[in-house]
């Protein structure tokens, strides 16, 4: 069982996510897993999720290692140590993430958990490796000095072993997230680290440049740079100097922030970096490697890809080394259950071949696969060719000559059955199409290599030994090629491409469902997705012509009437809503009306005033659409206000008051309270025709009644007896 230290604890936490935290301590404690939580939080997402492992999960630790990991917060990666490592120490300032940390790791004998502040850990014990996942950043708020992180570096380059090397994840201060409309991590501010921090001490990221120049003052050597994609929390990827300007780098991704925004497209940006080899400089995370002096590895990671967000038996990742000048593709289990699944995929690869086209076959390696490296063009990188020259013909041809040696001894036959229904789920249409056996279903453009008018297919992973319609895996081609190009359907819609192939839109829409019970109910990936929200568009020439100016326009009527020559523009200047302009008047005596117009073919609600001579008027609107809170709204292309003939009178005018434009959204907002507010008249005044019909309709009885009673005997004796009084009366 782990060590829980308590030794060093000061009896105050500096850092928590607040009573959030009582919550994942109950429900570590209970044994719950993220996936088994409906509509957890997100701070729960964060620190259960395992793919938060990924970030070092692949790191090539040496045997038996000692690991000293500070900042371990909850233990998102603590767990994941342990099992790479003979011994782990862990420290975390906050006792409370300590008992989280401890409750999940506490089975492992191997880890000691202390609380405390590392600076005042009194050990003298060195280690192998020192992790550092998310907590350089707040070096300043426990080391003291003027210059904490240089500070801190050499103390932990004191606990590092001369051969060790110190592991710091850590945000970009430069990272092109933050520039196309993400908040700082730590602060929730836009655009501060871009900024470079201006008054805040306490927490901060660095820039590339910054972290080498760092390690130059500590003393240390700055060894190497990873780029975990998209960033060190939630990475699926890891890029290497030698990879970062390529193999996809910049694709999107999920987003975990409610206050994200979209000001430009990211991945469209990253493209031009990579074209100018600088996107390492902007990449949105590092993982940093440092020694106490430089070191080479025999075996050199240049590339990661970690599908972990699957059912553990598909878990695999994907591992590029290099080493004496060769390159070589590795495949192997993220979870012991997804051995199985490669050993199923070195089958197929071994006995797979479509005339012409070659299937790629691995070695098998203990629990990995090893491929050679491939530096061939992909089919994908001639498609991205001819769609750039606009060649539709060419398109064709290239996909055509994948596909025709790949179904050449397609059969029409009957696929539906419980295999095909177990991982593509019920089928519920297109009984009879043209299939193949064994089928893969992953033959994608980038898994596709071409040399001398030959293809070569990689990464079989996805192959059935039972029928499987061929359109559908051309659908599922062409989806992930149109996917990777927004372009190509100006070039070649997609429609027309789907219909070469013979895919009508009945069997796409089928093909649809199949693709989404494979991905999400047989492999059980993109889990992920779930608790992602999306980023908010912003467009700035709307919001600048929303808010930063208004042009509005007075007409002027000296007899003929109100004209496009007469009127005088005004580019007017908001501050908080609020708006003040002059208007000097040549010859007001000849003026016989002044009409003045907040915006043209716009919404807008207002309150305006006119100040002419020693007079003040509230302006009254022509055609607003009604009042809210004392402005005038209108939901007209042509918004209007009269102004007095006092006023007209005078030569000069200040209008002044509030002015807002109104988006869509509050538009629409006014129109549903319009909306509301004739309702509510048309109520009241329902219920008075009502009132009035009821009314009418006991008259009318009454007046019958009285009608009834004048013809009977009982009313003329009445009448009779009324006249004898009146007679005796007198």
């Amino acid at each position: 069982m782990a060590k829980y230290n308590l030794d060093f604890y000061s009896g105050e936490d500096l850092y928590s996510d607040g009573d959030i935290e009582q919550k994942i301590l109950e429900l570590v404690r209970r044994g719950v897993k993220l996936e088994d939580i409906d509509e957890p939080e997100f701070p729960i997402v964060y620190h259960l999720s395992r793919a938060r492992e990924n970030v070092l999960n692949w790191y090539p630790f040496k045997e038996k290692a000692s690991v000293l990991e500070v900042g371990s917060g909850c233990g998102a990666i603590t767990g994941m140590l342990c099992e790479k490592a003979d011994k782990v120490v862990s420290v975390e300032l906050s006792k409370r993430r300590a008992d989280i940390n401890y409750e999940r790791n506490k089975k492992y004998d191997n880890l000691e958990l202390i609380v405390g502040n590392i600076n005042d850990v009194k050990k003298e014990e060195v280690f192998d490796y020192i992790v550092l996942n998310g907590v350089f950043e707040y070096a300043a708020s426990f080391t003291d000095g003027d210059t904490p992180y240089e500070t801190f570096l050499r103390l932990l380059a004191g606990r590092l072993n001369e051969q060790g090397r110190i592991l710091i994840a850590i945000e970009n201060r430069l990272g092109i997230k933050y520039f196309t409309g993400a908040p700082e991590d730590h602060t929730g501010r836009f655009f501060l680290g871009l900024n470079d921090y201006e008054n805040e001490y306490n927490v901060r990221t660095f820039s590339k440049y910054e972290i080498v120049q760092l390690c130059e003052k500590a003393g240390v050597v700055c060894n190497k740079f990873f780029y975990p994609y998209p960033d060190y929390k939630f990475p699926n990827i890891i890029y290497t100097d030698s990879t970062v300007n390529k193999m996809g780098y910049g694709r999107d991704y999920y987003n975990y922030n409610e206050n994200r925004f979209l000001l430009y497209n990211e991945s469209a940006v990253t493209d031009s970096l990579k074209r100018e080899n600088a996107a390492d400089i902007f990449a949105n995370s590092f993982l940093v490697e440092i020694c106490k002096e430089a070191q080479e590895d025999e075996r050199k990671i240049e590339y990661v890809k970690l599908n972990s967000d699957r059912a553990d038996e598909f878990k695999i990742g994907t591992r590029i080394e290099s080493a004496d000048g060769k390159k070589f593709v590795y495949k192997y289990p993220l979870h012991e259950e997804a051995k199985a699944h490669l050993d199923k995929m070195y089958q197929y690869e071994q006995a797979i071949h479509y005339q012409s086209i070659q299937c790629v076959a691995g070695e098998k390696i203990k629990k990995e696969i090893k491929y050679p490296f491939i530096i061939e063009e992909t089919l994908d990188d001639k498609v991205a060719k001819a769609i750039f020259h606009g060649n539709r013909d060419e398109i064709i041809n290239l996909i055509d000559a994948l596909f025709e040696p790949m179904f050449a001894e397609a059969s029409m036959v009957d696929y539906r059955n419980k295999e095909f229904e177990k991982v593509f789920g019920k089928v519920k249409r297109l009984a009879e199409l043209e299939c193949v056996k064994p089928a893969n279903i992953d033959v994608t453009c980038e898994n596709v290599f071409c040399a001398e008018g030959s293809y070569r297919i990689i990464d079989s992973e996805w192959t059935f030994d039972f029928w499987i319609p061929k359109q559908f895996i051309v659908w599922r081609n062409l989806n992930e090629l149109y996917g990777s190009h927004k372009e190509l359907e100006l070039k070649l819609p997609k429609k027309d491409f789907f219909l070469h192939y013979g895919i009508r839109d009945i069997m796409a829409v089928e093909f649809e469902e199949w693709n989404r019970y494979f991905t999400l109910c047989y492999v059980k990936a993109n889990r992920m997705e779930r608790y992602s929200v999306s980023k908010k568009s912003f467009d700035f020439e709307k919001h600048i012509k929303r808010v930063h100016e208004a042009q509005t326009a007075l007409y002027i009527d000296r007899g003929q009437g109100y004209s496009e020559d007469t009127k005088m523009y005004r580019d007017v200047s908001l501050k908080d809503d609020t708006f003040e302009e002059v208007y000097e008047i040549d010859n007001p005596e000849g003026v016989r009306r002044l009409r003045w117009d907040p915006a043209e073919n716009r919404f807008c609600a207002c309150k305006v005033y006119v100040k002419a001579g020693r007079q003040e008027f509230r302006l009254k609107a022509v055609n607003a659409d009604l009042v809210s809170e004392g402005r005038d709204v209108f939901l007209n292309s042509d918004p209007q206000y009269e102004i007095p003939d006092e006023a007209a009178a005078e030569g000069k005018l200040v209008i002044y008051g509030t002015l807002q434009y109104l988006d869509d959204e509050a538009a629409l907002g006014f129109l549903r309270l319009q909306s509301e507010r004739w309702e509510k008249k048309e109520n009241y005044i329902s219920r008075i025709e009502d009132t009035i019909i009821a009314r009418d309709s006991e008259i009318k009885r009454l007046k019958q009644i009285i009608g009834d009673m004048e013809n009977s005997k009982g009313w003329k004796l009445l009448e009779k007896t009324r006249k004898i009084k009146q007679f005796i009366r007198r």
